[in-house]
């Protein structure tokens, strides 16, 4: 293997984020103002898991009433 860059190595040059956090305490304030920001979006709610209205028990559909699996009628 070669020690050489590929040309297009060569040309590249490293850039910086200007806006990047110098200092941890800085990364943490920004880290903890979006936590904040993202606690007040509707979308970021925490949702109750919910059972599926339906199961198929041996090739026939049910349908949980009261608690138990009933199975449904065939729809001729």
């Amino acid at each position: 293997m070669s020690n050489t860059k590929h040309p297009w190595d060569k040309k590249h040059k490293p850039t910086f984020n200007p806006t990047a956090p110098k200092t941890y305490d800085e990364a943490k304030s920004q880290f903890e103002k979006a936590l904040a920001r993202a606690a007040k979006n509707p979308a970021n709610r925490v949702l109750k898991p919910t059972t599926a209205g339906y199961m198929m028990k041996d090739g026939i559909p049910h349908k949980i009433s009261n608690g138990k699996w009933i199975p449904l009628s065939k729809i001729n």
